[in-house]
């Protein structure tokens, strides 16, 4: 599954897919690519379709990373 991440000019990060009718999405992120922390859990829809989840991470950090689990 891939996923657009787009940086917002409000700092916040967008992250796009196309997701599948009834599977439950789960949104990580991360700031050194070792410790995950749950963002979003339990997205879904009920027919295929775009999803779009927008998150604010911390601003001191320089780097951050996302990864998407569906179930």
């Amino acid at each position: 599954m891939k996923a657009l991440i787009s940086a917002l000019a409000s700092g916040e990060a967008s992250l796009q897919w196309m997701g599948k009718a009834n599977v439950l999405y789960d949104v990580e992120r991360s700031y050194d690519l070792i410790t995950w922390e749950a963002v979003y859990t339990d997205l879904t829809r009920q027919a295929d379709g775009p999803i779009e989840f927008t998150d604010t991470p911390d601003p001191a950090q320089t780097k951050v990373f996302y990864r998407l689990r569906g179930r």
